[in-house]
């Protein structure tokens, strides 16, 4: 066990390193094939597009731990993450080598985002499994209708204490 975590550890830090190389590689690409105008506009959003990758790495490996040490104690059923991280827009022929990573990036930090989400939704679950009180239902979240109703005993002693 010890011996596939490291290889995953060492999987993720040469992924890390290519991810780096490719953005470093986009953005000076960016800048050569650009107007002026356009390469403003990059120049200016591309630390807002790129900077949080460290740290969506980081907390990715951090629930990854998190969610294959306390799903199996509390019994919760793991969560697949290539259900919800889809990268397959690369293998478009049309899109050029900086549009392909960009859908690499954005297919991976929006399906970790749902990932966590689903993750983060199976706990509240087993922890805290009642819905808020809120009038305006358009805000309740999608795991939250299997939740016991908010005010009803009965219910939450139903699903959860039964």
């Amino acid at each position: 066990m010890a011996g596939v975590c490291r290889k995953n550890v060492v999987f993720c830090c040469r992924i890390y390193y290519v991810i780096l190389f490719i953005i470093l590689y986009n953005f000076m690409k960016a800048f050569i094939h650009r107007t002026w105008e356009t390469r403003l506009k990059h120049f200016v959003s591309f630390p807002f597009i790129y900077a949080p990758f460290i740290a969506f790495v980081v907390l990715d490996f951090i629930v990854e731990i998190y969610h294959h040490i306390c799903f199996p104690l509390y019994k919760i059923p793991k969560v697949n993450r290539w259900d919800y991280i889809l990268i397959d827009r690369h293998h478009l022929s049309y899109l050029n080598f900086s549009k392909k990573f960009n859908c690499v990036y954005c297919g991976y930090i929006n399906g970790l985002l749902q990932y966590w989400v689903k993750i983060v939704g199976d706990t509240e679950e087993y922890w805290c499994g009642i819905q808020h009180e809120w009038e305006d239902k358009k805000l309740l979240q999608a795991h939250h209708k299997d939740f016991a109703k908010y005010g009803d005993e009965a219910d939450l002693q139903a699903r959860y204490f039964a």
